[in-house]
């Protein structure tokens, strides 16, 4: 992590509308322990981006309002690039939606890169969960 930035809270959205929700999550945590806030998504670039453009713009609006910053990365390797990027912003937390599973998954490799990492997944019903190696990657393996 970068020592001589401000230590903040990393959101990591996908472009749905329901990532509105990890937003507010993150700007409650950075509002409570006096962090900043960032907003990211990794977009792949082989994907059409006018697919999600709305979603985008409402997630920078939802961004927006938290005085947050929203970045959108366009890289094949998302978990690298967030972890790029949360050393870069000085991140002491990340939070994200829920993992899908799988032994390869976006929240593992990510946790794989950043092992000190506090991360805190959201579901849909807005439950915060602790992430720990073995809870919830070993599912689908």
């Amino acid at each position: 992590m970068n020592p001589e930035k401000k230590p903040s809270v990393l959101v990591c959205v996908t472009a749905q509308h329901s990532c509105k929700r990890l937003i507010t999550e993150g700007y409650e945590t950075a509002k409570k322990e006096g962090l900043s806030l960032h907003v990211l998504s990794v977009h792949d670039p082989g994907k059409d981006f006018g697919d999600c453009a709305q979603e985008y713009e409402y997630l920078c609006a939802a961004a927006k309002e938290t005085s947050a910053d929203m970045t959108i990365l366009f890289d094949r390797n998302a978990p690298a690039a967030a972890a790029g990027f949360a050393r870069k912003v000085n991140a002491k937390k990340l939070i994200t939606g829920m993992s899908d599973g799988r032994p390869n998954g976006f929240i593992v490799l990510l946790h794989e890169l950043l092992p000190t990492l506090q991360l805190t997944m959201v579901t849909k019903t807005d439950e915060r969960i602790d992430y720990s190696v073995g809870r919830f990657d070993r599912a689908y393996a």
